[in-house]
Order: C-alpha cells, then structure tokens, then sequence
C-alpha cells in the first residue's frame, strides 16, 4: 500500500541468489485503490510496473474500478530490477493504491514460461 507518487525498485538478483534449483518466471500482482480514503470525488492512481527501466505494464485505476486489475510480467534470467510505482490521477489527495497479493512466480531452474 502506497500513496501516489511513490515507487519501490526490487534488485532480482539478489532475490535469485536465495533460490536453490528455481528460477523467476514472472511477477504477478492485482492493483486498485484502498477503500479507506479521503472524501475525494474520484481518487484514482496511474499503476506502472518496469523492468530494467522498461515499460511492462501501465494502467489508471479509479477507486471504483471493479474488477480489480490483474498483473502478469514474464521474467528473463537477464532482468535485473523489478520497479512498482504509483502516480497521481486527477486530484493528490486519498490516492492511497496497492500491488496486492504480489508474487514472483517460480518455477524449476531449466524450464521457461513458454514451454507449458
């Protein structure tokens, strides 16, 4: 859970370093807005997901968008920094958004999303 106009930046390999016969495959996630925000006509957030400074996802979320958003990047072994960030829509105020239920998706080391 973030306020618009923050961002987090994950380093992949250091998660990799951790995993034992298991490789990232993708990440996943489900973005909206919290229900707990300010008497705002419409809060509303840009979610944007990068990997290595690219682009992989882009989406303007309003408080009542239903249903919520489902996020889902491939990984590569050569991608290296996973950054979630969140903007500010139309009005900086009760902008409160969230990655919920975020998960790197593993799978065995050898195997590749695109051999199921």
């Amino acid at each position: 859970l973030m306020h618009a106009n923050a961002g987090m930046t994950f380093d992949l390999d250091a998660v990799r370093e951790s995993l034992d016969g298991a490789r990232i495959a993708s990440f996943t996630a489900r973005c909206g807005m919290s229900h707990r925000q300010r008497e705002t006509g419409d809060p509303a957030s840009d979610f944007y997901v990068l990997v290595d400074g690219d682009l992989r996802f882009h989406r303007e979320i309003a408080m009542r968008t239903r249903p919520v958003p489902e996020v889902r990047i491939p990984l590569d072994v050569d991608d290296r920094f996973l950054t979630l960030a969140c903007l500010a829509g139309q009005e900086n105020v009760g902008d409160w958004s969230f990655f919920g239920d975020a998960a790197l998706e593993l799978e065995p080391a050898g195997e590749s999303v695109n051999d199921h």
